[in-house]
């Protein structure tokens, strides 16, 4: 099978996966400040929820964003893998294929930038709806294969 379209969606997945590993190299750094991270064990003994809560905000949002990096970058690399042999015009690959790189970017970049500003969760939930739009319409290149 010859990847056409699908090539740049391949290599950002890699691509983006690798820079994901190196995020979660930084977070596990950032553990180690105890004014950023708190105990990150707390959350298994079930016995001081306040000081949880004191530090989870930009902590939990950045592990919210460092798995879905993985997951999205992984989503990339199917969607890529897949595009060519779906039923859709080049047109229509080519733009479910931007908006799958372009979903991925806003959805973790949005994670990311939540928890530095917590107004900028909106950019990540824009960022979901346009990689939802990437699949649907592949989704619907196979179901019109399959008429």
């Amino acid at each position: 099978m010859e990847i056409e379209v699908g090539r740049k969606n391949v290599a950002f997945g890699w691509s983006w996966l690798a820079l994901g590993l190196l995020f979660g190299f930084f977070l596990e750094i950032k553990l180690r400040d105890q004014n950023w991270a708190g105990n990150p064990f707390e959350l298994f003994t079930w016995v001081n929820h306040a000081s949880v809560a004191a530090y989870s905000y930009p902590r939990g949002i950045w592990r919210i964003a460092h798995a879905h990096w993985g997951v999205f970058a992984i989503v990339n690399i199917l969607y890529g893998m897949l595009i060519d042999s779906v039923n859709l015009s080049p047109l229509a690959k080519k733009a479910g294929s931007i908006l799958c790189i372009g979903g991925t970017l806003l959805f973790t970049g949005g994670l990311f930038a939540a928890g530095f500003n917590e107004s900028l969760m909106v950019v990540a939930m824009a960022g979901f709806v346009v990689v939802g739009l990437a699949v649907i319409l592949q989704v619907a290149g196979w179901l019109s294969a399959v008429r």
